[in-house]
C-alpha cells in the first residue's frame, strides 16, 4: 500500500474495521463514508439495511482498512453499534 493510502481520508467508500473507545470494545466492520476533523461517518449493517452513523474521533479507539483479500470476521453475537439501546 502506498503511504498516501494509509490515512482514513483515502479509504472513503471502503470497508473498515472499527474499535470504539468503550469498556469492552469489539471490532466491527462498516463502510467508511466520510472523515473530517470532527470524526467519521459510517454505514453499519446490523441487519439487511444500512444504518448511517457518526462517531466523533474521541469515541474511536482504532480504525483500520479491510484489505481486499481479507475476509471480514463476523461481528459479536450481541447488539452492534446502530442497534437501539446499544450502549445500555
Amino acid at each position: 500500500m502506498s503511504p498516501e493510502g494509509r490515512t482514513p481520508e483515502k479509504w472513503t467508500g471502503r470497508l473498515v474495521a472499527v474499535t470504539l473507545a468503550i469498556r469492552n470494545p469489539d471490532e466491527f466492520v462498516a463502510r467508511l463514508d466520510e472523515t473530517n476533523e470532527l470524526g467519521v461517518a459510517l454505514t453499519l449493517s446490523p441487519s439487511s439495511q444500512g444504518v448511517a452513523t457518526f462517531y466523533p474521533w474521541v469515541a474511536v479507539r482504532r480504525l483500520r482498512l479491510i484489505e481486499e483479500n481479507e475476509e471480514p470476521r463476523p461481528g459479536p453475537a450481541r447488539r452492534v453499534p446502530g442497534d437501539p439501546g446499544w450502549f445500555s
